[in-house]
């Protein structure tokens, strides 16, 4: 919903928002609010006027405005923060793992980097495919994973536990590694 839309721009600048009830002609007058920031008006938010969604032919709708100003006014977006470069190189793998049509790709991602543990750097989805060389119903998402150590090479025989630790964390979710 609109709210939430407006409630995920302000996480995530980090940036705490207020809601006030608001009065608004096309709003609807129990379901319109005032976007407050630090007691400064910072927008509105809410749905449209019942009168205006029939006058249009909609079933329902909902509209929005933030004024960005004093949302980046209290933020901490586009300050710089220093991550020192290691001079370790990455261990790179890519897997492709088989699950239901119907599981998502950030459930998956989600318990990649839980059972990868701190040694995990990253795991991008790097492509879906759903066709002949899939089961009926199953899709296969391939991840590209990077281990690395801040201050060591990993070896193989580091990153095996943590692989065996992520085909563990798949099954879990109903996924499986494409062979």
């Amino acid at each position: 919903d609109a709210k939430g839309i407006v409630e995920l721009v302000a996480a995530a600048l980090g940036v705490d928002v207020g809601f006030a009830p608001t009065r608004r002609a096309f709003l609807h007058p129990a379901r319109a609010a005032a976007v407050r920031v630090g007691g400064s008006g910072a927008g509105w938010v809410g749905e449209l006027h019942p009168q205006l969604l029939e006058r249009i032919g909609a079933r329902s709708g909902a509209a929005l405005e933030l004024d960005l100003e004093p949302l980046l006014a209290g933020s901490a977006a586009g300050e710089e923060i220093y991550e020192d470069v290691t001079t370790h190189p990455a261990v790179a793998e890519d897997i492709a793992v088989v699950g239901d049509a119907d599981l998502d790709a950030g459930t998956i991602r989600a318990a990649v980097l839980e059972a990868g543990g701190e040694l995990l750097e990253s795991a991008e989805v790097f492509d879906v495919y759903a066709g002949e060389q899939v089961p009926a119903g199953k899709r296969s998402l391939a991840l590209r994973l990077a281990f690395r150590a801040p201050d060591r090479t990993l070896t193989d025989a580091e990153v095996e536990p943590l692989r065996a630790r992520i085909v563990a964390a798949l099954e879990a979710t109903g996924a499986r590694l494409r062979g």
